[in-house]
């Protein structure tokens, strides 16, 4: 028994040693973790603690934030107790923090439930918080968060639910769950890495007169962050099954706008560490709605990285105006790309396409099968992005002509246009489009490509397609293709200040007074020579909806027009126009069969009028009619046979017969 005694002692010893050893090993780690304070949540806030009172089993600790401006909040307050290799907390939230999420939230928070335990042998600690609340429609709420620390990867998960929240009455979400991963990227510096929540419903009322609301039904937004030493990769998206937008004045769900389906997506990537979308934020808010500073803060949030590609993909859109005006989409894409690495020789890329199309407003537009491309390469983004910032927010705030030129605008715009050499190519193509019961066109295709160089631009037109029929003049025409090549002597005046003046039409017009706009954009096609060097159209002509006869059909037209006056006004557009056909050189050539004028056709304006225009133009040659004009210094020879000056053609004596045929 004595034996017994002494080892149960011996026991007893040795387990209040090891306890001791292990409250000492508790309360080390507790102090370690301490140690550690600030931690910093990536340009947010730095999370401060303070230690009040302290003994061997417990500790009372108070949680601050500290933002970047310096304020200084107490959020929480904890009182740890150190078991032997075990911890328990019991935290409340500070009760003026409390008072102020009431009034900003306009809530009434009744209980907050704050549980948290840590092991030491585990890897983690674990929090989980219970807020119970009234929203603003006094209706019963709860707000449950699971925080989960993994000490040996230092990465932090949140878990959030929320059962729904009713704010002034002009906003309701329901059932909104959200998970998060933060990981360490410093000495106690964090930064969100993906993020995931849904939403059941949010139903958002504006207080416009009209009543409007917008319902957002079953959302779902993911962020996936990748970080590296002086960059990071951010990619985001937002699905969303329904939007549906109504007023007073709906009477149903079909009168209601709706998109289904709706899918955004945003990659960015090599975007600097210093650039996040909470500074940017913060300094609009700082700036309160300067316009300058938002357009700033748009373009680097775009194009402050290295490359970035967005697309939006929306199932079904339906926009029904009234009974009688109507769009209906189906199977819409839209994607942009932008490789700007270098950017002074950016890429970039827009993709549209659509499965179906149908517009109603007096008649029916039905397309089927559209897409679209753009592309632009040899693009100096830095030089339009700056040109765009300094000039863009006065055009978006004036209205009106201005009285006198921007004083640095035509400099700059210079500067734009020097050394110019962006390349685009267009394409669009239709499977189908029908007019309700007036016509139709198949298979069309469009391409175009403008290519600049020191002393030329070329530019060159497409267009192909099956079919173009229209019904109310029995006409159609088949396997038609129209290449249309033009070259402009860009060495010569102001032409690509004119071109980029196209472009920023809005920015132009707003910088530039009447005068100065009107005499800059006329120098592109007045003041610049123009050749072409062979522009061609083909193209089968039948009668329709009956196809009875394909008549094939020929033109091709070579031109070179000269430089004009460098100062013409606009008043001057119309002789100008008439002295450049008597300085230049035109040449058309053309051909069409023998039935095209001696068949019978239908008895419409289409028919005449083509007939009438190949009697009048084109002279009978074997099995053939065929087109021979030319224009040179001042002088049309048609056929064979001169006209002096140029401007005395057939069209202006119709009544001579040996000219007619």
């Amino acid at each position: 028994m004595n034996k017994k005694f002494k080892f149960l002692l011996r026991l007893s010893a040795l387990a209040l040693v090891a306890g001791v050893a292990a409250q000492f090993y508790t309360n080390y780690q507790i102090d370690q973790t301490i140690s550690k304070f600030p931690y910093q949540l990536k340009d947010q806030f730095n999370i401060t603690i303070t230690e009040k009172n302290s003994d061997f089993f417990t500790r009372d600790l108070t949680f601050s934030i500290e933002e970047q401006n310096g304020d200084n909040t107490d959020f929480m307050h904890t009182k740890l107790t150190a078991l032997p290799l075990m911890i328990s907390a019991e935290s409340i939230f500070n009760s003026n923090l409390i008072k102020q999420l009431n009034e900003q939230l306009n809530i009434t928070i009744d209980k907050n439930t704050i549980t948290s335990q840590f092991s030491v042998f585990s890897d983690s600690l674990s929090s989980r918080v219970l807020t119970e609340f009234r929203d603003s429609t006094n209706q019963s709420q709860t707000l449950e968060s699971q925080l989960s620390y993994h000490t040996q990867s230092k990465s932090i998960e949140l878990q959030t639910e929320l059962s729904a929240f009713n704010y002034d009455k002009l906003l309701k979400i329901s059932e909104l769950k959200g998970e998060f991963l933060l990981t360490t990227v410093g000495d106690n510096l964090y930064d969100l890495i993906k993020a995931d929540f849904k939403t059941k419903k949010i139903d958002i009322n504006l207080l416009d007169g009209d009543d409007t609301h917008f319902g957002l039904v079953k959302g779902h937004y993911m962020l996936d962050k990748k970080i590296n030493d002086q960059q990071y990769d951010l990619n985001q998206q937002i699905n969303q099954q329904g939007i549906y937008v109504s007023n007073k004045n709906t009477k149903s769900d079909q009168d209601k706008p709706r998109a289904e389906d709706v899918k955004l997506t945003l990659k960015r990537q090599n975007i600097p560490s210093h650039v996040t979308f909470p500074e940017q934020l913060r300094k609009l808010q700082a700036e309160q709605f300067n316009l300058t500073e938002m357009i700033k803060q748009f373009i680097d949030f775009v194009f402050n990285n290295q490359q970035i590609e967005t697309e939006l993909s929306i199932n079904h859109v339906v926009y029904p105006k009234d009974e009688t005006n109507l769009i209906d989409a189906q199977n819409i894409q839209i994607v942009f790309s932008s490789n700007h690495q270098d950017r002074k020789n950016a890429a970039q890329t827009l993709n549209l396409k659509a499965k179906n199309i149908l517009f109603k407003q007096d008649d029916e537009y039905a397309f089927t099968d559209v897409s679209g491309e753009n592309k632009i390469s040899h693009l100096n983004l830095e030089n339009h992005l700056a040109f765009l910032t300094t000039y863009l927010p006065k055009s978006l705030q004036t209205k009106e002509v201005p009285q006198k030129d921007t004083p640095t605008f035509l400099a700059d715009l210079e500067k734009l246009a020097e050394n110019f050499q962006t390349r685009l190519e267009s394409a669009v193509k239709i499977q189908k489009v029908s007019i309700e019961d007036k016509g139709l066109a198949e298979n069309v295709q469009w391409n175009y490509v403008g290519q600049p160089t020191k002393d030329v631009f070329y530019s060159k037109n497409n267009l192909s397609l099956d079919k173009i029929a229209i019904n109310q003049q029995q006409m159609q025409f088949g396997q038609l293709k129209w290449d249309f090549p033009l070259e402009y002597s860009s060495s010569q005046g102001r032409f690509y200040q004119a071109y980029l003046c196209k472009l920023y039409h809005a920015i132009c017009s707003t910088n530039l007074m009447a005068d100065s706009y009107i005499n800059l954009a006329i120098k592109q096609y007045s003041s610049t020579p123009i050749t072409i060097p062979k522009a061609t159209l083909v193209a089968n002509v039948d009668t329709y909806p009956s196809a009875t006869q394909a008549l094939p059909i020929s033109l091709d037209l070579t031109a070179e027009i000269p430089n004009n006056n460098d100062n013409i006004s606009i008043d001057d557009i119309l002789e100008q126009a008439n002295n450049t056909l008597e300085q230049g050189t035109l040449q058309i050539n053309g051909t069409v069969p023998l039935d095209f004028v001696k068949a019978e056709k239908p008895n419409t304006e289409f028919w005449q009028s083509a007939v009438l225009a190949v009697k009048m133009f084109f002279a009978e040659k074997e099995d053939k009619y065929q087109l021979d004009a030319n224009i040179h210094q001042g002088k049309l020879i048609l056929n064979g046979e001169s006209f002096a000056p140029a401007s005395e053609t057939p069209l202006q004596n119709q009544s001579e017969p040996n000219h007619q045929e």
